[in-house]
């Protein structure tokens, strides 16, 4: 009985060392746990050195996106080019002289015989409106240049003279006239060049200019 007794209290003893032995071994794993969880996420441990991470990308500089081409269609490329406008040739003004034209030329031509060159003068200048021929309106204008010199306006005189050889380059009558105003001006190379530019032309009275000419280049020294 003594015998028995002993052995169940060895057992007892072994089985408590066990018990206390398994409980150790758990407490320890436990520890161990908690340790190596606390070493990984510690930024001392030895084991976050000696891990390597990735490299973070660069960092891309913005770009600018190239712009949109234009959809090319089959109108764009078949689109015909615009016409260019039709420009219409400029229709010249019909030839006119009314019959005041006659009226104020013959009331012109009676008052410079009557010394009223006053007079003469806005007849003519009257004149010059009721025609658009170049013939007519050239007599026009010559005719006020002549009452204009007589009154004394030498630049408006000049003025009508140029005139009448612009409006019609072979009236021969304004040359010699505007040679004679330069002339009495002692303008005398005017008076020279204005006949050589009617003896080039060809204008009227050719003949007449050609001695004028000749006469003033005689008394030029």
């Amino acid at each position: 009985m003594k015998k028995i007794s002993i052995s169940i209290l060895l057992l007892v003893v072994c089985g408590t060392a066990l018990l206390s032995i398994k409980k150790q071994r758990q407490n320890k794993e436990e520890d161990g746990a908690v340790a190596g969880v606390s070493t990984f996420y510690s930024p001392s441990s030895s084991l976050l050195n000696d891990v390597e991470f990735p490299a973070a990308p660069p960092a891309q500089t913005a770009t600018s996106e190239p712009s949109e081409k234009p959809e090319v269609t089959a109108e764009t490329e078949t689109a015909e080019p615009t016409a260019s406008p039709t420009i219409l040739p400029t229709a010249e003004p019909t030839p006119f002289t009314s019959v005041s034209y006659q009226n104020y030329t013959e009331r012109a031509k009676a008052s410079y015989s009557e010394k009223d060159y006053n007079a003469s003068l806005n007849f003519y200048l009257k004149a010059s409106i009721e025609t658009n021929v170049s013939t007519n309106l050239a007599e026009a204008y010559n005719g006020a240049g002549i009452a204009a010199q007589d009154l004394g306006n030498i630049l408006e005189s000049e003025k009508y003279f140029l005139q009448a050889i612009k409006t019609d380059a072979q009236n021969g009558n304004s040359y010699l006239n505007l040679a004679s105003l330069y002339w009495s001006i002692q303008d005398k190379d005017s008076a020279l060049n204005i006949l050589r530019n009617g003896l080039e032309a060809k204008a009227s009275k050719a003949d007449n200019i050609q001695q004028t000419y000749d006469v003033y280049q005689l008394l030029t020294p």
